[in-house]
This record gives structure tokens, C-alpha cells and sequence, in this order.
């Protein structure tokens, strides 16, 4: 309209909410790995931080990184400031389900396939995606999320429609909180080993519930993570926008499914992703077999949010694939300042193999400070020669020294 207002021309289904009156998921307790509240805590290993040894700086280069540092703040300021303006002049105010939401600007997590922006009504503040001419998000994901909101894990997707721009083309959109607390990418973990795993825990909740939902998010990354207020307690996991929904057959296990031209994050993406098959000049296939892309995904979040993304500056995607799939030389820099507990997390999650890779239950015994094995093909190699009979009664043979181990961890009684 002339005013700016845009006006859907259907509206998103009822906005119906099946979570209970919490919506939580815990994780199974135990005697003594969980706290007041039932969540899984990891007892970390006693194994000593090891601090790097920086060169002293000098106060003229400080101040010269604090005086740039500045100026770079004061001018993505003005630039968002200007944005801001910008849209608030383009669409000053969206009408959706007959109740008109006041546009407050934009949001720097606008992606490529829609604008992000902040809404308010009544004092309460919303997140509004809205998709670009002729991409569309998919519906069967948002009927699953909005049955779920209220779930506490992810994101409450509020409700769901269409738009009629000023030409009379539609637009898809969605509808969630505004979350103060920014994206957890936004946060410092070096040097705090428990507040990372606190966020991995959470995480690592969500994820497991998207996958018992039936969802495979697809772009798990630390800019997709979100702390729901400036306490920085609670996170939820969302932009669902690449998501897809899957089945699973009699025996749990899920059916495999294609998708046409999935669109990844270099550093995040699983190995298995780049099995494609080319169909044209312009598309290829990607079959997932199974939700263990999510899981390698976090893995390389853990490890982002540890020592950054700028460990990865300037590799190529190809060497970064030959890196995740240990190749040649070619391994991840897997942190030398985290206790070993929280290293084999990362490396259980990061395992090339999808096979071999930890899932949810492997987590759920390592955040109760059971030993699980990590797969380490170099190390199989130097095994092949290796068998143990631990227990003819329960079948169990060992073929490399961290099977026994593992054995030997379950069974003490056995084991002395």
C-alpha cells in the first residue's frame, strides 16, 4: 500500500502450541552427574590448562588496535543505523493475523535468502523473516515447529504465511521472538572450558530433539545458536530455513532422503555432504542417510568457538574436506589448552565416518563421565594384528587397545 504496510493474503495456521507446561528435554539423571535442576553436567578431567605464550605487545601497537577496533564499532554503528532507517521508511509498520507490528529495523543476520527484521508490539519485541521472491521455506519443517513452540530448545516459530509486496508478488515469512541475547558466536569461550560446555550440552539437547521431531537441520554453526535474554543462561537453536524432515523404519534407523542443490557453510559442513551426484551443469544430488551431519557440524562449532574461525582463514573448502577427513597430513587443529575430557567430545563429534561417528547417545555417556571410544582410523591401521578375548560369556573381543579399555571400563569386576 501507499503507506508501506504490507498485508498478507492468507494467513499462517493456527498458531497451536502442543509442548507441556515445560517442553525441556532432559536427559536421563544420574547419582551424581547432574545438578539441582536435572541437567547432564560433564565432570571434566584434571588434566592442567595449557596457556600459550604470547610476545608482549607494545603500548603503541595496543593503542593503535584499540584506536582501529574503534573506529571499525563507530562505523558498522552508522551503518546500521542507517540501515535501520532505511527500512523503517521502505516498510514502517506488517500486518499479520490483523495485528500490525511496528518495524523497529533490521537485523544483521539477514541471509541470503531473506531479510531479518525487528518488530514490536505492545512493549514486546519480534523477529520477522522475510523470504525473498521465489524462495520458499519448507512447510512441512514449520507445521513442526510451530506445533513445538514453547519446546524451550529451539526457536518458537509463532506462525507462518504469505506476504503481497507493492507489485503484487508474494513472500513467505515467519514469525519468532526477538532473542536479546545475541548469537553465542558473539561470546568469548577461550579460557572458560565450562561455560563451552554448558552451551554444548544445551546444544547438543536441541539438536537431539530437532532429530526426534523428525527435522534435520542442515546448518548447525555458533551464528545459529541464539541466548534468549543478556544472561546468557539459555540458548535455542534455530534458522530452520535449509531444514528438511525425514522418516525413520521399523528399527529406528532413518530412510534415506535427496535433496537438489543444498547449500552448506564451508567450515561446518560434514564430509559426507560433498558425496554429490551431478545432475546437470548446474545441480547436483545429496543423499543424507542419516542425522550425522548435525552432529559433525557441532563438532566444528565447538571448535570455532574455542580458537575461532580464524584458524581456518585462508583454506580453501577442498583442503578444509581433506583436513576433516585426515588425509595425507592433513588434520584439525583440535585445541591443546582443553582438558582431554572435552577434546574427545569435539573428536568423537568429527570423526569422518558417519558410521563411526558419536550421535546423541555416545554425548549422553560422555556428559555422564562414562569412557567412549573415538574412532581413530590411523590408530586401526597400527592395530590390525591386535584381539583380545575380554569376556567369552558376553562375546566381547577387543581389536584395538581403546576397545579393551572400554571393556575393561564397564566391567571392573572382570577387569582386576
Amino acid at each position: 500500500m501507499k503507506d508501506g504496510t504490507l498485508r498478507p493474503n492468507k494467513k499462517g495456521p493456527n498458531n497451536e502450541s502442543n509442548s507441556g507446561p515445560d517442553g525441556t528435554l532432559r536427559p536421563q539423571k544420574t547419582n551424581n552427574e547432574t545438578g539441582p535442576d536435572g541437567t547432564l553436567r560433564p565432570m571434566l578431567t584434571k588434566t592442567p590448562v595449557q596457556k600459550r605464550v604470547e610476545e608482549p605487545e607494545s603500548e603503541l601497537a595496543k593503542a593503535q588496535a584499540e584506536a582501529l577496533a574503534a573506529a571499525r564499532a563507530q562505523a558498522q554503528k552508522a551503518r546500521n543505523k542507517a540501515m535501520d532507517d532505511a527500512l523503517k521508511l521502505a516498510h514502517p509498520t506488517f500486518v499479520l493475523s490483523g495485528k500490525t507490528y511496528t518495524t523497529d529495523g533490521g537485523l544483521s543476520n539477514s541471509t541470503g535468502e531473506a531479510e531479518i527484521f525487528k518488530l514490536s508490539l505492545n512493549n514486546k519485541y519480534y523477529a520477522l523473516k522475510l523470504y525473498y521472491v521465489g524462495i520458499e521455506p519448507n512447510y512441512d519443517v514449520l507445521q513442526i515447529l510451530v506445533k513445538n513452540t514453547g519446546s524451550g530448545v529451539i526457536s518458537d516459530t509463532l506462525e507462518y504465511g504469505k506476504l503481497k509486496n507493492e507489485e503484487g508478488k508474494e513472500r513467505d515469512y515467519e514469525l519468532m521472538p526477538y532473542y536479546s541475547g545475541g548469537v553465542i558466536s558473539d561470546i568469548t569461550f577461550k579460557g572458560d572450558e565450562q561455560a563451552l560446555c554448558r552451551v554444548a550440552l544445551q546444544a547438543m539437547l536441541a539438536i537431539n530433539f530437532c532429530h526426534e521431531k523428525g527435522i534435520l537441520h542442515k546448518d548447525i554453526k555458533p551464528s545459529n545458536f541464539f541466548f534468549t535474554d543478556s544472561s546468557h543462561d539459555h540458548i535455542v537453536l534455530s534458522d530452520f530455513g535449509i531444514s528438511s524432515t525425514f522418516k525413520r523404519d521399523s528399527k529406528g534407523k532413518v530412510i534415506p532422503f535427496k535433496n537438489i542443490n543444498q547449500n552448506r557453510t564451508r567450515i561446518y559442513a560434514a564430509p559426507e555432504i560433498y558425496n554429490a551426484i551431478q545432475i546437470d551443469s548446474s545441480r547436483v544430488e545429496i543423499e543424507y542417510r542419516d542425522e550425522k551431519s548435525d552432529f559433525f557440524s557441532f563438532g566444528m562449532a565447538l571448535l570455532t568457538l574455542w580458537n575461532g574461525e580464524g584458524q581456518f582463514k585462508g583454506v580453501d573448502e577442498w583442503a578444509m574436506l581433506r583436513m576433516k577427513k585426515g588425509e595425507g597430513d592433513s588434520k584439525l587443529p583440535y585445541p591443546e589448552d582443553l582438558s582431554e575430557n572435552t577434546v574427545r567430545l569435539i573428536k568423537g563429534l568429527t570423526v569422518a565416518d558417519p558410521s563411526r561417528r558419536w550421535g546423541y547417545t555416545e554425548f549422553e555417556k560422555w556428559a555422564r563421565n562414562e569412557y567412549v571410544e573415538v574412532y581413530d582410523p590411523s590408530a586401526q591401521n597400527k592395530d590390525e594384528g591386535f584381539k583380545v578375548v575380554y569376556s567369552g560369556s558376553k562375546n566381547q573381543v577387543a581389536h584395538s587397545p581403546e576397545e579393551l579399555a572400554q571393556y575393561m571400563f564397564e566391567d571392573t569386576d572382570l577387569a582386576t
